[in-house]
């Protein structure tokens, strides 16, 4: 077995890759009025030129909660995210900066479109319909959606190396993300450590959301509806993550991540468990 010194690499930015994932999204949310459990599960296709650039971004062979039949509103919601299920973009500070294959996306919902108004009918589609309409003809709204995809935040920004994590295998980090609330930015403050299994390095994870400055507004807006009375000061939002990278691409192999929301003095629960196995 090779030393951590032995296999960390000379390069500290990832490197150019074509490779494929399969990804599976567990969430659990109860609250005072529901208790929802779901899984979703899919294979990803990426590749990746540097720079921030995918030229390929693509989900398919699709598992809902752990089926491949679907009910109705399953199959319409495939069918409507269908245009974005290929994309070509730039990724930049934490965001999709660029959608390189927009047009070739509102082609797309065109097609899709005409099939959910053939197969489905009812005031619940066409109240869906309408909204996805707006968010594929608006380009800027489409990228903030996108964005928020836990699996690209954490395959793009989890494999980082530091000076600091290489030379003393321990670092403390602050990372931002989308998705957990939406669109309402968090940021973690974690510690991260470093370590290796045979060939492959190990970075595992674990951090504390911290209210920033200027984001009560936002957080009250979220949770309006989901908790009585809630004030920011008792939400407590934690990520746990293992992640077994690749030393030479700095891609991620296979990784496990936590992301845990409560509101203290309330029982509104919820959890978002990724797994990644590259294929």
């Amino acid at each position: 077995m090779k030393t951590l010194e032995q296999i960390l690499p000379q390069r500290r930015t990832r490197n150019v890759i074509e490779t494929s994932y399969e990804i599976t999204s567990d969430m659990d949310i109860h609250d005072n009025q529901i208790t929802s459990k779901s899984s979703f599960k899919y294979d990803l296709d990426i590749q990746y030129i540097g720079g921030g650039v995918f030229t390929n971004w693509e989900k398919s062979n699709f598992y809902i909660n752990g089926k491949k039949s679907f009910n109705k509103m399953d199959e319409i919601y495939l069918k409507v995210s269908k245009p974005v299920n290929k994309l070509h973009f730039y990724y930049n500070k934490g965001i999709i900066s660029e959608v390189k294959n927009y047009k070739e996306i509102l082609k797309e919902w065109e097609l899709a479109k005409e099939v959910v108004n053939t197969e489905f009918y009812g005031e619940v589609v066409s109240g869906l319909l309408t909204v996805t309409e707006k968010n594929y003809n608006d380009e800027e709204r489409l990228r903030e959606l996108l964005s928020r995809d836990l699996v690209l935040q954490h395959l793009y920004t989890s494999t980082e190396l530091n000076d600091e994590l290489i030379y003393t295998k321990s670092a403390k980090n602050k990372r931002r993300f989308l998705g957990v609330y939406d669109e309402v930015p968090l940021t973690y403050y974690e510690v991260r450590s470093l370590s290796n299994i045979g060939d492959q390095l190990r970075i595992k994870v674990k951090g504390k959301q911290r209210v920033q400055e200027g984001m009560n507004d936002s957080l009250e807006k979220y949770f309006r509806y989901k908790v009585t009375d809630f004030k920011p000061e008792n939400l407590n939002s934690t990520l746990e993550a293992d992640y077994i990278i690749d030393p030479e691409s700095l891609w991620i192999n296979e990784a496990v991540v936590i992301h845990d929301v409560k509101v203290q003095g309330t029982n509104y629960h919820k959890n978002i468990t990724l797994t990644i196995k590259r294929k």
